[in-house]
């Protein structure tokens, strides 16, 4: 099938808060480690990633829907 990825990037915002907001939705997460959270979406096959940059503190929204 299709893949669809779309990647976002934020300055002012947590790892933490962003794992709230998406939470309100139905995504089940487990930790890659303290800087690095996978979440999945089974009924509409959707993987998130949330990364904490080390470097510049930013943090990377990644979805990808498998269509």
């Amino acid at each position: 099938g299709q893949v669809y990825n779309f990647k976002i990037t934020y300055e002012s915002i947590t790892l933490e808060e962003v794992k709230n907001i998406l939470s309100e939705e139905k995504i089940k997460w487990r930790e890659a480690n303290k800087s690095h959270l996978i979440g999945y979406d089974l009924d509409d096959n959707i993987r998130v990633e949330i990364i904490r940059d080390i470097n510049t503190n930013s943090i990377i929204v990644k979805l990808e829907k498998d269509r």
